[in-house]
């Protein structure tokens, strides 16, 4: 999710479906291809419409006004407009209710890019990956760098190859919340969940070979449930605003 100011100098969406939303499909080769012609060297504006053209197809016409000679470029990328609501559901955010049994921690850049070459290694020894947060922070002290994220695989019950993330920090509950965290035998808080390696390697290798500029991650383990990896990307917005972020959804296996 990016936020619209981050994009665009000013907006105007105007819409009857939920949330004033426009959801459409658009082939990744033709939107790549105009937003490469956007960013050239030359282009001074450039200002993006949902249009239908003559054949009656809607359409992101991206007009683009070059700094030389007051030169115009235009550009349609074909989409398709997601009316159907059923449809629109299955591509919609799963919603997680907080549960005092989850566990998240904090992965610095360097530490994310370190996860994706531990799966990648991981990879030809399972299918599945079991994965473990720890916090063994303090409650009243922030920041302590106390909690830890663990890689388990096994193979045919000979091998078990084990990578842990030390030093982390620990995303605490807010004060407002009446649950307290799960905990193990010794007090501390713990997470489990057991997930499909390739789908957790291959959304760490797209980020990772992307362009994309990561700050941080938040990897929340939610037992049983589903591994939930947000990714912060660099903001120079307000520092109590809401920066941009993606995020990744991973059930868990039982």
């Amino acid at each position: 999710e990016l936020l619209q100011r981050s994009i665009f100098l000013e907006h105007r969406i105007e819409s009857r479906a939920e949330n004033n939303r426009i959801s459409f499909f658009v082939k990744l080769e033709n939107l790549s291809r105009a937003l490469k012609s956007c960013s050239h060297t030359r282009a001074q504006r450039t200002q993006v419409k949902l249009t239908k053209k003559m054949n009656g197809g809607p359409t992101l016409t991206f007009e683009i006004l070059m700094s030389d000679a007051q030169v115009r470029i235009l550009h349609d990328v074909p989409i398709r407009i997601v009316q159907d609501p059923a449809e629109l559901r299955a591509y919609a955010e799963p919603d997680y209710a907080l549960s005092s049994r989850a566990v998240s921690v904090v992965l610095p850049q360097a530490e994310v890019r370190a996860l994706k070459n531990v799966a990648e290694r991981m990879l030809p020894f399972s299918d599945y990956l079991m994965l473990t947060a720890t916090d063994n922070a303090d409650p009243t002290r922030a920041g302590s760098n106390n909690a830890q994220l663990q890689l388990e695989v096994k193979k045919d019950n000979l091998v078990t190859i084990l990578t842990t993330f030390r030093n982390l920090d620990c995303v605490q509950l807010t004060a407002g919340d009446d649950a307290s965290q799960a905990t193990g035998d010794d007090g501390r808080g713990v997470a489990a969940a057991k997930l499909e390696l390739k789908k957790l390697s291959r959304a760490l290798q797209s980020l990772v070979a992307s362009d994309i500029k990561m700050h941080s991650a938040i990897c929340c383990l939610i037992p049983d449930v589903a591994v939930v990896l947000k990714v912060f990307l660099p903001s120079s917005e307000e520092r109590n605003s809401q920066g941009s972020y993606v995020v990744f959804y991973f059930p868990a296996r039982l």
